[in-house]
């Protein structure tokens, strides 16, 4: 990373593209010891900043978020549902393929930083015998997989597809 932005200071011609996104993301189950959380699929939105190393290579800076709702469900029965957000803050790389084509470029992006789960209201758990609140933030390291292509309309304006695959990482003892 330091010597990326090292290369940064010392080029003549920089190139920057900047970019929101809106899209959905296909959420899955969480399988735990003791029960199963299922996370809707939800509309997901963001940016994106990318400064150019090279010519087809760049630092990506990345948000992404996702506004959901989560069942919980144990050998006990179901819970409410509550509302959770899930925030990507992302670095990483992206690089182009080049082609021979400047309207259609196709790229590949490998990014790793912190993702946030944020519960909006606590949550009360109650199994017969014990009952447990949880509320709050919880951060996890993730990396990023994306893949797609940049359609350029004009110099200065495109349209980038993509998919992203985000993987969280949660570590237990």
């Amino acid at each position: 990373m330091a010597a990326g932005l090292m290369l940064l200071s010392t080029s003549q011609a920089q190139k920057a593209e900047i970019g929101g996104f809106y899209g959905i993301a296909f959420n899955s189950k969480i399988r735990t010891y003791y029960g199963e959380y299922k996370i809707d699929d939800r509309a997901n939105y963001g940016g994106q900043l990318d400064i150019a190393l090279a010519p087809e290579t760049f630092v990506e800076l990345l948000y992404n978020r996702t506004d959901t709702r989560v069942q919980y469900r144990d050998r006990f029965g179901t819970s409410n549902p509550f509302d959770l957000s899930i925030e990507y803050y992302h670095v990483g790389g992206l690089q182009e393929l080049d082609l021979g084509s400047d309207k259609l470029v196709p790229f590949g992006v490998f990014t790793l930083g912190a993702t946030r789960f944020n519960i909006k209201d606590p949550v009360e758990f109650d199994d017969g015998n014990t009952s447990q609140t949880i509320s709050g933030d919880t951060f996890a390291f993730s990396i990023a997989l994306a893949g797609g292509a940049k359609i350029n309309l004009a110099e200065r304006i495109g349209i980038r597809l993509q998919a992203r695959l985000g993987m969280p990482m949660l570590f237990n003892g």
